[in-house]
């Protein structure tokens, strides 16, 4: 093998380390202050980006020059020295500009030598790029499992306001095998995929999101009336009508075809919800308030049409919608072109719920 495709797979292993491998870690290590950079923006839609732990500079850093060394160097003392003081003015760096605090270092150190360990008990190129992707497997799939008992611990304990009509919902969306919520957690957190991540929203976060979302709200627009869309949409409403004194209640959709269009691209390619019916409409008089209709997530913003719809019929003065997030891809390429979103408070974020998983 010629030295320009060792080089390659090295620079292919690095690169799948700092993408995937290293926004993994983050999520399996984050829990709590010490994991968030010294310099956090502290924005919805920068997470993912303010977690600190390990840090990604500096075990890629250690990947990449252990693996040059090892491959193209070996027993260069003064190349080994050169590597080293590298290794230290980059760790230096990331503490100065506050990038990362000294632990976040230290641990990103630590995660680079144990990878650059493993690493050089191969022997071809190809067995090191083989091992970073088993690695990158085993830590996501160890992510996922991570979340997973995050929810199954805490779904059914829902803060005081929860609305116990609606545990319903939360029956439904915890009805699933295990591998099943692995696979649809691994899905939502895979950074090849969802490069903008929260991972798992507590109960607690929940109720920040939404307060949050409601100064947003509260400052165009006063609604006297919340509407939310089951299931997610309905405790938001259920949040939003008890801490801030609005009379609310839900709408309920289900899809006319006898499979539900379960297929994820089927729901995002069915633009006109001509496909809907309500099933169960509010037991509230809406006819001449000013409505807000809720829900957690806009993909296509079909059932935010029909809601609208529905309004309209009954004579509303004003009506508005909002979610917690939405999705730009989906907007553009499969949205409902008849229909916006008048607030969001998250744009391309994904995270999980603490309600169950999605169906």
């Amino acid at each position: 093998m010629n030295n320009v495709i060792k080089f390659l797979i090295i620079f292919v292993v690095v690169l799948i380390h700092i993408a995937y491998t290293n926004p993994n870690e983050k999520i399996l290590l984050n829990g709590n202050k010490i994991h968030t950079r010294p310099k956090a923006t502290n924005r919805y839609d920068n997470v993912f980006s303010d977690m600190g732990t390990p840090s990604g500079h500096m075990e890629s850093s250690i990947i990449f020059l252990g693996l040059l060394y090892i491959t193209f160097f070996k027993d260069n003392i003064k190349i080994l020295y050169i590597f080293v003081v590298i290794i230290i003015l980059i760790g230096l760096q990331r503490i100065y500009s506050k990038s990362h605090n000294t632990y976040q270092v230290l641990i990103g150190i630590l995660m680079g030598l144990t990878f650059l360990f493993m690493y050089s008990s191969v022997s071809s190129p190809y067995s090191i790029l083989l091992l970073c992707i088993v690695f990158y497997i085993i830590i996501q799939i160890l992510s996922a499992i991570k979340i997973v008992r995050l929810i199954d611990k805490n779904a059914f304990h829902p803060p005081a306001w929860f609305d116990k009509t609606l545990y319903p919902i939360i029956e439904k969306k915890m009805d699933y095998k295990l591998s099943f919520k692995l696979m649809n957690t691994i899905a939502m957190i895979n950074p090849i995929y969802n490069p903008k991540i929260i991972s798992y929203s507590s109960w607690s976060d929940l109720e920040k999101q939404l307060d949050d979302m409601w100064m947003i709200v509260n400052s165009d627009y006063k609604p006297d009336v919340i509407i939310g869309i089951k299931s997610g949409g309905a405790i938001l409403a259920n949040y939003l009508g008890e801490k801030y004194n609005i009379p609310y209640d839900y709408i309920k959709f289900k899809r006319k075809s006898n499979n539900f269009i379960k297929n994820a691209y089927d729901r995002l390619t069915e633009k006109n919800g001509n496909n809907l019916d309500i099933v169960s409409s509010p037991n509230i008089d809406i006819e001449g308030k000013n409505v807000l209709i809720v829900d957690e997530l806009m993909h296509t913003g079909n059932t935010l049409l029909k809601t609208k719809q529905y309004c309209r019929a009954n004579k509303v003065t004003g009506c508005k919608t909002c979610v917690l997030m939405h999705v730009d891809y989906a907007l553009n390429n499969f949205a409902n072109k008849n229909t916006s979103c008048d607030y969001s408070l998250m744009k391309s974020v994904n995270t999980m719920w603490p309600w169950g998983y999605d169906n």
